[in-house]
């Protein structure tokens, strides 16, 4: 991550296909560095449920994204 740049990265996004992965990512990322913004892709309902956490304390995570949750907060468009 450092030899990608990351120190001088205003964002990474952690959008792989496992959520372990992304938090690992982000937690890293924090490490080395603390205010670039996180953002995570996370589909385990079980994690979710800890949104709050994980975008304050260790992780800092700016912003967690679910795909599922989203589409079903959005309006619908059918006419």
């Amino acid at each position: 991550m450092e030899e990608s740049g990351l120190k001088s990265a205003d964002i990474i996004l952690a959008v792989t296909d496992k959520d372990e992965v992304n938090l690992i990512a982000c937690f890293f990322a924090n490490v080395i560095a603390p205010h670039t913004q996180k953002v995570a892709l996370i589909r385990n309902p079980d994690y979710i449920s800890y949104r709050e956490a994980l975008t304050r304390d260790i992780l800092n995570i700016s912003l967690v994204i679910n795909p599922e949750m989203e589409v079903v907060k959005t309006p619908s468009c059918a006419s």
